[in-house]
């Protein structure tokens, strides 16, 4: 249980980690973004002279980096979601392989303690025919052999 945890723990840091990594090249193309708006902007100026082309492009730009932001932000609450997910459904898998394993024990020793007590009960059965039986009796005494023994010395005779 410990070293699936472990796994589990092992896991949610590789996912966190390539999320960071995700999000540092994410970071890394909105900074070149911004490189290639100010290298426009100031070609525009150069080229055009007018500042309200230049204020609209600069709106479009910031909205497209909101935008940007803002799928990032989903996606990253989408994988975490995802690993929470996950992470549950291995600790439902778990528990419900331990409860197996606890019933299957229950069972076995279950059987176990039947199978005991019905040949503990034929052991007794067989023990207490046996010493009912006259050959196994201790009412068979010595003076019955004797006399036994007394009648057949007199048949020969």
């Amino acid at each position: 249980m410990k070293l699936i945890n472990k796994f589990i723990i092992i896991i949610i840091i590789i996912f966190i980690l390539l999320l960071l990594l995700l999000l540092l090249l994410l970071l890394l193309l909105l900074l070149l973004l911004l490189l290639l708006i100010i290298i426009l902007i100031v070609i525009l100026i150069i080229v055009s002279g007018s500042i309200i082309i230049i204020i609209i492009i600069i709106i479009i730009i910031i909205i497209i980096i909101i935008i940007i932001i803002i799928i990032i932000i989903i996606i990253i609450i989408i994988i975490i979601i995802i690993i929470i997910i996950i992470i549950i459904i291995i600790n439902i898998i778990i528990i419900i392989i331990i409860i197996i394993i606890i019933i299957i024990i229950i069972i076995i020793i279950i059987i176990i303690i039947i199978i005991i007590i019905i040949t503990s009960s034929s052991l007794s059965s067989s023990s207490s025919t046996f010493s009912s039986s006259p050959f196994f009796s201790s009412s068979t005494s010595s003076s019955s052999l004797s006399a036994a023994a007394a009648v057949a010395s007199s048949s020969s005779s």
